[in-house]
């Protein structure tokens, strides 16, 4: 692979909310206002989603990963407004307990939003191997995302709606 090669895809349709009850509204729900599938993220509350994707099988297994979140707001901004997405990955390889929590630490990007409501905009999330808890080539992870809506980057107003994430090297 290199640099640039897409390694990993997560859409919104494969992820879910995390939480104690996955159907309440006080956890990330699918947009219902949307022709496409995203996954909506409160700003009154902090809100989480995960999916799983398989690593590809040329990855190196040692450099760098950026991923490259995709989203939208569903209501309009005025001025620069950003919001405040936190990603952390969990390896999932064999002999693992997977019902631990084995994510590594989160990882951080503030995105300044698009001011006119529904208007794709993308931010990067840079990941040392080790701070991708060190996934291989051909191993599952999964990616649990949130918005950390009450940091103080986070401005925007109304919904972040997630279209996906895609993994890159770096």
């Amino acid at each position: 692979m290199a640099s640039g090669d897409t390694l990993a895809s997560l859409a919104a349709e494969g992820m879910r909310g995390v939480g104690s009850n996955p159907t309440s509204h006080d956890d990330v729900e699918a947009g219902a206002d949307q022709p496409i599938s995203v996954l909506d993220f409160d700003s009154s509350q902090t809100e989480e989603a995960m999916g799983k994707a398989l690593m590809d099988g040329q990855y190196d297994g040692s450099a760098a990963i950026d991923v490259t979140v995709t989203g939208s707001m569903d209501s309009a901004n005025t001025g620069t407004k950003k919001v405040r997405i936190d990603i952390k990955i969990m390896r999932l390889n064999v002999g693992q307990d997977i019902g631990a929590d084995g994510f590594a630490a989160a990882q951080s990007v503030s995105i300044t939003v698009d001011n006119d409501a529904n208007e794709l905009f993308e931010g990067t999330v840079a990941f040392t191997n080790a701070q991708f808890d060190g996934v291989q080539p051909n191993e599952w992870f999964v990616a649990h995302v949130q918005r950390d809506h009450d940091h103080a980057d986070d401005d925007a107003t109304g919904d972040f709606q997630l279209i996906g994430l895609e993994v890159v090297e770096d």
